[in-house]
């Protein structure tokens, strides 16, 4: 009976952890240096980091040749000196295949807030080591005042800029695969004192 209860709990486990229910989500990180204005305090060469999440299920051809996700999950921030904050506008994560070129943008208005080239093609679904820049950009006149929970975030040059990627399993694949854990160390454990 208790290998029949362990087969079971196994083939649960590795139904449901197995490839098709690992998440689509991407988390991507821009960091650099950058010089603009936080809730009108102004800032010169401080730190920035952004992190973008996105689900893949939210993929497609941004009719321009490339792809992008749209919209994004979440996107937060933290400026050196600031408090870390959230976007409170929705934003899009896209790549252009042939340049080479990393936009974020703000998908309410469709301008870029930040352009990046990052000199070699990538794909946006796929875990990306850190890139530095060949040339990044904020468009002072597009990255002016954006809703954040910390107020108008506006960036007017960019500098030492790089992208990366990581892969990030939905929270029921881990909460899954723990189930499944905790019924074999059950298992076992009911073994030892028989």
């Amino acid at each position: 009976m208790k290998k029949i209860i362990l087969s079971a709990i196994l083939a649960i486990t590795i139904e449901f952890t197995g490839p098709h229910s690992i998440a689509n989500g991407v988390e991507y990180i821009i960091t650099g240096t950058g010089n603009g204005s936080l809730n009108g305090t102004s800032f010169s060469n401080r730190s920035f980091t952004f992190n973008l999440f996105g689900d893949t299920a939210n993929y497609s051809s941004n009719g321009v040749g490339g792809h992008q996700i749209s919209p994004l999950n979440n996107a937060s921030f933290l400026v050196g000196g600031f408090e870390s904050g959230q976007f409170l506008v929705s934003t899009i994560l896209g790549v252009n295949d042939t340049a080479s070129w990393v936009y974020f943008s703000n998908l309410s208005t469709g301008l870029d807030l930040l352009t990046i080239n990052l000199g070699i093609p990538i794909d946006i679904k796929e875990a990306i080591y850190p890139i530095q820049s060949v040339y990044a950009e904020a468009y002072s006149y597009q990255f002016a005042n954006i809703s954040t929970t910390l107020g108008g975030f506006s960036l007017n040059s960019v500098s030492s800029v790089s992208f990366s990627s990581n892969a990030v399993p939905e929270s029921s694949t881990y909460a899954l695969f723990g189930i499944g854990a905790m019924g074999l160390l059950m298992v076992m454990r009911r073994k030892k004192t028989v």
